[in-house]
């Protein structure tokens, strides 16, 4: 769920999760705190239908009142360039530390990768028809 392109929220719906859990307070509270730090996966408790509902409803509004086209990544914000660049090619899909690196070293430039075709694409360790296909799709 972490890696969709969509928006997930789990919502846990009780009106005493704790109580109506058989699990020890401790391993719902730890589950909880893993999906939102570690899984970066927002955890919202309700206590009946009627909250959960409106809790949907508001989430909807938020979300559905961006037009689609802002996207905020968080977190580590590399100073030196070689990091920036592998930063960025980690922005497109499929593409983790390992594969950003590949790519940076066998074309030597973020832009050279972005105007890699898909033949070239594949000739990087790591890099499939699949995976090059789907990368020149977003870069076209």
């Amino acid at each position: 769920m972490a890696r969709t392109s969509l928006r997930t929220l789990f919502l846990i719906e009780s009106a005493g999760a704790e109580e109506a859990c058989s699990l020890h307070p401790h391993a719902l509270f730890g589950a909880c705190i893993s999906l939102a730090l570690m899984w970066r996966q927002p955890v919202i408790f309700s206590r009946n239908p009627e909250e959960s509902l409106l809790t949907l409803r508001l989430a909807a509004e938020q979300t559905g009142s961006l037009d689609g086209l802002e996207l905020i990544r968080c977190g580590y914000r590399p100073k030196r360039m070689e990091r920036r660049k592998l930063l960025v090619l980690q922005g497109l899909p499929g593409v983790g530390p390992k594969l950003a690196a590949s790519l940076l070293s066998h074309f030597g430039s973020v832009e050279n990768v972005m105007k890699a075709g898909v033949e070239a694409l594949q000739q990087v360790r790591g890099c499939g028809p699949k995976k090059a296909a789907a990368l020149r799709e977003v870069l076209g």
